[in-house]
């Protein structure tokens, strides 16, 4: 018999982007905020790349509510009580055009024909979320959600009306005409702008004028339709969701657009819109003039900034990879092995002290090679083989809260003798097994799905083909991998010379003097029970480098540890607190821990002058490099 878990699954693709509505539906997990983005509201969806803002909107839209077959779908299709229409960012929203009338159109006359492409995009995805709420469906396994009758007479004089407003021909008055039309009306855009681009300027002002569609608003244009459409099928209290995706791909007047649209009066549309942490459009939420959060929008983050809030999702989504490959349900503990980072249950968390246990022998591992982990143990008046014996109270005052700093420390500290040390051999273990362990997983992959399928999928279509446990090592492999993949993506970004007559850098030579420091506080310094694991960046930081430093939270390769209630798009990084992605935290040595801040500025003064003399920066971190194969 043919097993399920040795053929293509649908988690081999990364990026919703390339699915169909249905395909998303087959295994979609709902995040603990996915209840947030289906409120009869205006919705900011924020989020890094593949932390999972194109599923979530493709999981709103009529196709996707349907397919869905997971237990919990009714109670999710009761929720979503409006008609999703999904609006991917398209590069014919103006960087076709401007490619194509490079200097000759002037910005006036780009800016016309960008926003009539746009315009003619969202009419047309909402005439395909029309099509499929009219017409009956061809699957019979399919859930109806908000579906409509609409007898072809009806169907003909809204058509009719609508192609009549919005400056359209058609021969046979159907919505899938429409359609139709207004696919080859983007073609004609993309024809007008080709030949304005060779035709003398004179007179082009008049000819754009001219040509009504191009002066259609998408806003009025859409409400038309949904008025006409819902009066005539009689749902008329109904609503309609606009779910624009990857905005930070759209060029910025079409932001500004849309974020202007959050205050829209239309009681009869919905703005859903995903965007990237970081926007110097940010400004537009809060001029005078602007939405306000918590009276015209809500607000979304898709990450975690403290990694316990993401193991539920991370264990829902364990569950149904296992399920896409026909295994059997498995506690990922059992799977993937306990984490050295974890907090234990109190039963549990007393055997784990008794002398002789692993983390009894790491504590007194770290207490023979370390004089100042002895000092510290003395000050609190610790018995290594006796801290079975504390109260739950006692051990989470004095020991549970060093626990992950000692196993990184154990693991990479050689010992007193630093003098003779360098930051090389502090760094020796190319396979670090601290790190494998179904939370430390969890907590690496940052609830990030496509870095979740990447590596944690990845795991389990092996164990899939031989049923074995998935040992340390080839955990800790799998994750050296995807950082390394994800470090050569970063050295992309570019950032700002950090000294003075050095050439610029990827904004990965930043973050290697934020990682440096971070190692030499927790593993080389004397120990400290609350080293600072996570920076703010302060007034003295360049304006360059806090906008490289920008391009990386939108990678995921720092996150913010925003407050309850704060704003979650960032114009400027100042005052804000960040930490360094934990898929870094391997290479770099440090503990999967939050940590108490510092300064931004003075970990680089400092790490300028321990580091970045050396005149190839990489080599302090070439032992633990390898190859993506």
């Amino acid at each position: 018999m043919t097993q399920t878990g040795l053929l293509p699954t649908i988690f081999e693709s990364f990026n919703a982007r390339a699915l169909e509505p249905e395909q998303v539906a087959k295994t979609f997990v709902p995040p603990d905020y996915f209840d947030d983005t289906l409120k009869r509201a205006h919705t900011l969806i924020v989020g890094p790349r593949g932390s999972g803002k194109t599923t979530i909107l493709k999981m709103l839209q009529s196709p996707a509510v349907e397919a869905w077959k997971s237990p919990i779908a009714d109670v999710y299709r009761s929720k979503i009580d409006f008609t999703g229409v999904f609006i991917p960012a398209d590069r014919s929203w103006s960087e076709q055009i401007g490619a194509l009338g490079e200097d000759v159109l002037v910005w006036e006359h780009k800016r016309i024909l960008g926003v009539a492409a746009f315009t003619t995009h969202v009419l047309r995805a909402l005439v395909e979320a029309m099509q499929y709420k009219a017409y009956p469906p061809k699957d019979t396994s399919l859930v109806p959600h908000r579906r409509v009758e609409l007898s072809r007479n009806s169907e003909a004089e809204i058509v009719s009306e609508i192609a009549e407003k919005w400056y359209l021909k058609i021969n046979i008055p159907s919505l899938v005409s429409l359609k139709h039309a207004l696919t080859t009306r983007l073609s004609n855009i993309w024809e007008i702008s080709s030949e304005e681009s060779l035709r003398n300027p004179e007179g082009r002002g008049e000819r754009l004028a001219n040509i009504k569609y191009l002066h259609l608003n998408f806003l009025y244009s859409a409400g038309l339709a949904i008025e006409l459409f819902d009066d005539r099928t009689a749902q008329s209290q109904s609503k309609w969701g606009l779910l624009f995706d990857e905005l930070e791909l759209a060029p910025q007047w079409i932001r500004e657009e849309l974020i202007k649209s959050l205050r829209s009066v239309n009681s009869k549309l919905l703005f859903k819109l995903s965007m990237s942490p970081y926007s110097q459009d940010a400004s537009l939420l809060h001029s005078e003039l602007s939405a306000t959060f918590g009276n015209d929008y809500n607000q979304v983050a898709l990450w975690y900034a403290h990694k316990e809030n993401g193991y539920n999702f991370c264990k829902a989504l364990f569950e149904s990879i296992l399920k896409d490959y026909g295994l059997n349900p498995i506690e990922p503990t059992k799977l993937l092995g306990r984490s050295a980072f974890e907090t234990l249950s109190e039963d549990y968390e007393t055997s784990a002290y008794r002398p002789k246990s692993p983390l009894h022998a790491r504590l007194l591992s770290m207490a023979e090679k370390d004089s100042s982990f002895r000092k510290f143990l003395d000050s609190k008046k610790l018995d290594l083989d006796n801290l079975h014996l504390l109260s739950e109270d006692e051990r989470a005052a004095a020991v549970r809260k060093i626990r992950s700093l000692v196993a990184v420390r154990d693991a990479f500290r050689v010992g007193d003798n630093l003098g003779q040390n360098t930051r090389q051999q502090q760094r020796s273990r190319k396979n670090p097994t601290v790190y494998s362990g179904a939370l430390s997983l969890f907590s690496i992959v940052e609830g990030n799905p496509r870095w979740f399928i990447g590596i944690i999928g990845k795991l389990i279509q092996d164990y899939a083909k031989d049923k074995s446990r998935i040992i340390a090592t080839k955990q800790s492999s799998e994750v050296q991998k995807a950082a390394n993949r994800f470090r050569a993506y970063l050295k992309t970004i570019p950032c700002p010379p950090l000294k003075k007559q050095q050439p610029p850098r990827g904004v990965l030579s930043a973050l290697d003097l934020i990682g440096s420091f971070f190692h030499d506080v927790v593993v080389r310094q004397n120990f400290t029970a609350d080293p600072p694991l996570t920076f703010v960046v302060d007034s003295r930081t360049d304006d360059d480098l806090i906008e490289s430093l920008g391009r990386a939270l939108n990678a995921g390769a720092i996150v913010y540890v925003n407050e309850p209630d704060s704003d979650i798009i960032l114009q400027s990084l100042r005052g804000k607190r960040f930490r360094l992605s934990y898929l870094l935290a391997p290479y770099y040595k440090i503990p999967l821990i939050l940590g108490r801040p510092t300064s931004l500025n003075f970990i680089l003064k400092k790490e300028q002058e321990d580091i970045w003399r050396s005149e190839n920066q990489d080599s302090l971190f070439s032992s633990v490099e390898q190859s993506d194969d």
